[in-house]
């Protein structure tokens, strides 16, 4: 998905934590700061959104894109929420 927003201009990057603790909050706030919101994407129900809320100090718009039962969302299906967003405007809802 990181690809594929590149080849249309919209940078983006990935923090995918090893072990979550200790939760790499420094790391987060640093990739945060120059974006207009960060993305969720969890194959869970959310459980990360608190701890990246608190990585980025609540100062960027924190979305949630995640199922449950083992699928796996696609690349496809990231880059269009991500654009979704995007066209919504900051970061939008």
């Amino acid at each position: 998905a990181i690809g594929r927003l590149a080849e249309e201009g919209i940078g983006a990057a990935l923090l995918r934590p090893i072990t979550l603790y200790p939760y790499p909050y420094a790391k987060l706030g640093e990739l945060a700061a120059p974006v207009e919101f960060v993305m969720s994407v969890e194959m869970s129900m959310g459980q990360m959104l608190e701890d990246i809320e608190l990585g980025v100090k609540c100062a960027k718009p924190v979305h949630f894109y995640g199922r449950q039962g083992g699928l796996v969302p696609t690349p496809e299906e990231v880059v269009d929420e991500v654009k979704k967003h995007l066209a919504a405007g900051k970061g939008g809802k």
